[in-house]
């Protein structure tokens, strides 16, 4: 990997086009425009210098930002923030569980949900025993409600449901691990661990990427 970087940096060097802009940015020619692309990280203060550095440096006619539609709905004033998501059940008759077309039910959502939005995804309710990050067949193209979702990351657990063609996971809050009560859910999107921890679901589902399903959680009075 370090001779990789190291050649990477000599060759983008040798090029005097872009000689002048930092070497985490990449560039590219096509149909008589020029593209540059700067690769960032949100928690490294470099990364905003970089960005900073390449616009004085091309001079860009547009700058185009990668934004998913939830991140811009936060971008947004704080009037016009989603703070929990919508979920809508129907009873198995066909009806739903009270005299409105949709239950007032919220939850709060995973923050890969973003990857997912404007998607409708249905389908039935299937509940799985607690205390196990493993799911049957049976799961595949059911939403799947895990009671209790234990000790296992909740990423962990969608790779898991998502390896059985599952349509989504549905979780409660666990009140007493959580410091909250029956009524209540987190304050802020669920999924954020440690590096480490990141790394080791990595290792486990063999996957550097999001979770391939939506993970939302209800309180547990719900």
């Amino acid at each position: 990997v370090l001779v990789l970087m190291v050649l990477w940096r000599v060759l983008h060097l040798q090029s005097a086009k872009i000689a002048e802009i930092p070497y985490t940015c990449g560039y590219a020619s096509a149909n008589g425009k020029d593209v540059y692309i700067v690769s960032t990280l949100h928690i490294s203060p470099r990364s905003e210098r970089d960005v900073v550095a390449a616009i004085s440096a091309v001079h860009p006619d547009v700058v185009m930002i990668e934004l998913d539609e939830e991140r811009l709905e936060f971008m947004r004033g704080p009037s016009q923030r989603p703070v929990l998501q919508q979920f809508q059940y129907t009873v198995e008759n066909g009806t739903t569980d009270s005299s409105d077309a949709v239950v007032p039910l919220v939850t709060q959502r995973a923050y890969w949900n973003g990857e997912f939005a404007g998607n409708h995804i249905s389908g039935p309710i299937i509940v799985h025993s607690s205390g196990s990050s493993r799911f049957s067949p049976s799961v595949a193209g059911c939403i799947v409600l895990v009671e209790d979702p234990g000790v296992a990351p909740l990423a962990q657990l969608a790779f898991a449901a998502a390896t059985e063609q599952a349509l989504a996971l549905l979780c409660t809050a666990h009140t007493a691990r959580a410091g909250l009560n029956g009524q209540q859910l987190p304050a802020g999107r669920l999924g954020n661990e440690s590096l480490l921890t990141d790394l080791r679901i990595a290792a486990r589902v063999r996957n550097m990427g999001y979770p391939p399903i939506p993970v939302l959680m209800m309180s547990q009075n719900s």
